[in-house]
């Protein structure tokens, strides 16, 4: 599958790649490290065809492509609307972002705060970097519930080959 392809995805429709990005990154569950692409797209129309323009992303594993008879059907679709496909063709999809949530214990209101001025000085880290400024300042959750911690990638920024987020907000759940 490359740019500019038409495929199926795990929303239903007939949606368009318009990017993919390859990264590195950590699996949480297993500590493992991972290859990810994450493609995005932007819907054309729905599965009745009715215009429904609007975006996501996912991992490439969830992406399809037409089948033969499928790709014939679209085809004569977009012979047939070609005023639609040319909206379709000028509709920029909207930014979308990658966002982190890492479980730490409770806090207290002192401890938020020094959270808070710990990330928000660090501005952008990968998620490794993360995961170690939790432990050495001993937040990691040891059992039961705590908080959470978000950070988010603008428009899913790529360094060196991961992804790289700022610090957004503490969750207390």
């Amino acid at each position: 599958m490359k740019i500019g392809d038409f495929v199926h995805s795990y929303t239903k429709g007939f949606w368009q790649i318009y990017r993919i990005e390859k990264y590195k990154s950590i699996n949480q569950q297993t500590g493992k490290k991972e290859r990810i692409e994450t493609v995005f797209l932007k819907r054309f129309v729905s599965e009745s065809y009715k215009k429904s323009f609007t975006e996501e992303c996912c991992d490439i594993s969830f992406v399809v492509p037409l089948s033969k008879d499928e790709k014939i059907e679209f085809n004569n679709f977009i012979e047939e609307n070609q005023d639609l496909f040319e909206k379709f063709n000028q509709y920029s999809p909207k930014r979308i972002d990658s966002v982190l949530n890492m479980h730490i214990r409770k806090l207290n209101s002192d401890e938020t705060q020094k959270v808070k001025t710990i990330f928000s000085e660090k501005n952008k880290l990968p998620y490794k970097n993360i995961k170690k400024l939790i432990k050495e300042n001993n937040l990691n959750r040891e059992h039961g519930f705590g908080w959470t911690l978000q950070f988010v990638s603008d428009n899913f920024e790529i360094k060196n080959g991961v992804l790289i987020y700022k610090f957004s907000k503490i969750l207390e759940f």
